[in-house]
């Protein structure tokens, strides 16, 4: 319960750096909003509360930022988390089922070669 409630107070603190509730991609920009947010309130996502309960462990880490996503049809929020060990990792999250379908290392891109 209290690892729930810091991953909920970690995510409001994410959603408030961000300026709101869920910041839109994919090209379309205010209408991403809004097809978001109409789709949290007819049932057809889940709410960011429940998508971070349904998460628990799989999310471990401190929450940067939250988006929410359409690609390919598909509602997906992504997280960027630090994790304990300090790398960055782009979680992305199935917005209907809170399945993850890919967690990404954002740091692999950044890593320097020590020959």
């Amino acid at each position: 319960m209290r690892r729930t409630l810091r991953l909920f107070l970690a995510a409001l603190l994410a959603l408030a750096a961000t300026g709101g509730p869920l910041r839109a991609e994919g090209g379309r920009g205010a209408h991403d909003h809004e097809e978001a947010l109409s789709a949290r309130e007819t049932g057809a996502i889940m709410s960011l509360p429940d998508i971070l309960a349904a998460l628990g462990p799989a999310l471990a880490g401190e929450v940067l930022e939250v988006e929410f996503e359409m690609e390919d049809g598909r509602p997906l929020y992504e997280f960027t988390v630090v994790a304990p060990d300090g790398h960055v990792r782009e979680l992305y999250v199935d917005a209907r089922t809170a399945t993850v379908v890919a967690d990404d290392d954002d740091d692999d891109d950044h890593e320097d070669d020590d020959d």
